[in-house]
């Protein structure tokens, strides 16, 4: 039985960066190379700055400038001690999905197995299904948070 093109995730976006510290001294340092001893630019990236990411090395972040002020190009520190400089804005997909009334939680999973395995197959590892909530696993669920709780299981 069919189960579905998904694409691959090589197609994905490039993963963005958000420049969070700084913003007590105009900006954080951005240097010409990946060393720390490397060139610094004369403007300093600001706060708030979007960023698409070239290439990341440790703590070490190459970036091309989305938006914001500061070079358009450069390498910063993801963090310096335990201050955060830059946050990533990545979001990794999550495929939910549920099977038709009718069936129980073994009989629905048992139907998207092949689905599941290919979305996994393509890079789509995090996955949730939803079981009715007729299930008896969910029969002492009294709240909305222990619904959601059982869910996780």
């Amino acid at each position: 039985s069919p189960v579905g093109h998904f694409g691959t995730m090589a197609d994905a976006k490039p993963v963005q960066w958000e420049v969070v510290g700084g913003a007590d001294k105009g900006g954080i340092l951005v240097r010409k190379g990946l060393e720390l001893t490397s060139e610094q630019h004369e403007e300093r990236l600001s706060t708030g700055s979007l960023l698409e990411q070239v290439a990341l090395h440790g703590e070490r972040l190459q970036y091309r400038k989305i938006s914001g002020a500061g070079p358009e190009v450069g390498w910063v520190s993801t963090k310096l001690k335990d201050k955060v400089l830059v946050v990533s804005k990545r979001t990794d997909p999550v495929l939910v999905c549920f099977y038709s009334g009718g069936m129980t939680a073994t009989q629905g999973r048992g139907h998207l197995k092949d689905f599941l395995e290919a979305a996994s197959s393509v890079g789509l590892k995090t996955q949730l299904v939803l079981d009715h909530a007729t299930e008896d696993v969910y029969r002492d669920c009294a709240t909305w948070d222990s619904f959601l709780d059982q869910l996780q299981q």
